[in-house]
């Protein structure tokens, strides 16, 4: 009788770890959500944001939003160019795959896109967009807005696109899931903030501005000798920093608007960013004609409005390609058994916490094609991938490039010359990288920058 106590009452305590282990663990995963909010902030460097560090005042309700969610340290584009960026948050393809090389090009149709994906889950989809090259990545999206500014053909400001998303949220009828595309052109050049935000920026007294410029030569490896002067070098960084804050302000009176409509209590947000910007780092201020950390390395946050996402940040490395199968994860779509070809992995146990592990060891990135501007551009193709130590940019034209990122963040020291076993390992694995992405792709590709486009790239410097 007694052994059979003990027997009983042994199941009765494994039954019980059980209920407990599934208590905590339902607890700690991410519920399928009724509104998926996708901000993507163009042109803008993770280490200009104060949850990445930076001491300056740019982005007080993103780091809320960072301080209640999970926070990527190290998550990387797969291009220094917005649409084939964009391309590739939207089909966990890389552009080699999705052939959306260029702004002004388009996905190929045959591409399965996350507007689609959540269509077919039965979501309402729209996206509000700031830049109209972007119109050719645009399917799935029951809206799709794109409205000129009067005062500029080319893009349209934050305010005026927050305008839209909160008309046609007012317009709408009630539905119950949705999913919400918003892109910000803003801190893309040139730099033009409303002045309020500017003089929030501006740095009144010399000891000031030497902290500040202390701070971009000592973290960020800014070469001063690359401005003209101090006062070229802060006004660039003024109205840089002041771009960022003027869409922070914007994004937290949308996050107010959905509040108010009860919309985020199941919603799910996404912050990130295209691609970064040089700023003077390897003596280059913009993005598309380089593949350094400073053009690939973007914010990350994935937040919950109703705080069911225990908060905290991630070291591991991350990419791009990894949103989409984290967003069809919780939809409960099988997204690699409709597009074999997908490449991303879902970040749900690095939010979960179940696992301390990168789901991609490897960040892969290339440069976009030359267009018919040519100065300046180094001839060739660039490509890149590095894991959290190491990382190889390989020329198809010139000398290729293999930095020691652990000790050398900013790739300041070449290392191709020094015999490694590391080097020869990068070099090998990107070449065996970049044959696979080639052999999986077997989309049409699309031939050409679309007319109705030429004048805005034009006027943006990319043509």
């Amino acid at each position: 009788m007694k052994t059979k106590l003990i027997f009983y009452a042994a199941i009765l305590l494994v039954i019980a770890g059980v209920i407990v282990f599934a208590i905590i663990h339902w607890r700690t995963r991410l519920p399928q959500p009724d509104v998926v909010v996708l901000v993507t902030i163009d042109t803008l460097r993770a280490d200009h944001l104060g949850c990445y560090g930076y001491p300056r005042r740019t982005s007080p309700f993103l780091d809320r939003l960072a301080a209640n969610g999970v926070l990527f340290l190290n998550a990387f584009s797969s291009s220094s160019h917005t649409t084939p960026a964009h391309a590739s948050i939207f089909t966990s393809l890389y552009p080699v795959q999705h052939k959306a090389l260029m702004n002004g090009t388009s996905l190929p149709e045959a591409v399965l896109t996350m507007a689609e994906i959540f269509n077919k889950a039965g979501y309402e989809t729209a996206g509000f967009f700031s830049v109209n090259y972007l119109e050719g990545i645009g399917q799935g999206f029951d809206t799709f807005d794109w409205a000129t500014d009067k005062s500029n053909y080319y893009t349209r400001t934050a305010d005026r696109t927050v305008d839209n998303v909160i008309e046609w949220l007012h317009q709408k009828k009630p539905t119950n899931r949705l999913f919400l595309w918003i892109h910000f052109f803003d801190v893309h050049a040139p730099y033009e903030p409303p002045p309020d935000l500017t003089r929030e920026m501006v740095l009144e007294s010399e000891a000031e501005k030497k902290e500040f410029i202390d701070f971009l030569a000592e973290n960020h490896r800014i070469p001063l000798d690359f401005y003209k002067d101090e006062k070229s070098l802060l006004n660039t960084f003024n109205s840089y920093d002041a771009e960022i804050a003027f869409v922070d302000r914007e994004l937290e009176r949308l996050w107010n608007i959905l509040e108010e409509k009860g919309l985020n209590n199941n919603a799910l947000w996404i912050i990130t960013s295209d691609h970064g910007e040089g700023l003077g780092n390897h003596h280059y201020i913009e993005h598309s004609k380089k593949i350094y950390n400073e053009q690939l390395h973007v914010p990350l946050i994935i937040s919950h409005g109703g705080g069911k996402i225990k908060p905290g940040s991630v070291d591991a490395l991350v990419r791009h390609v990894d949103i989409l199968p984290t967003l069809t994860e919780l939809l409960g779509f099988p997204l690699k058994t409709r597009s074999k070809f997908i490449q991303g992995d879902s970040l749900s146990p690095l939010i979960e916490r179940d696992s301390g592990q990168s789901p991609g060891r490897y960040s892969f990135s290339q440069r976009r094609p030359r267009g018919p501007r040519k100065r300046g551009w180094e001839p060739g193709k660039h490509y890149s991938l590095q894991d959290q130590n190491y990382k190889y940019i390989f020329h198809s034209e010139g000398e290729d490039e293999f930095y020691h990122l652990a000790n050398d963040p900013f790739e300041a020291i070449n290392l191709i010359d020094v015999p490694s076993r590391e080097k020869d390992k990068m070099r090998d694995t990107l070449q065996q990288y970049y044959s696979r992405l080639l052999s999986e792709s077997n989309f049409s590709y699309q031939t050409g920058i679309k007319p109705k486009y030429i004048k805005t790239l034009k006027s943006l410097g990319y043509l």
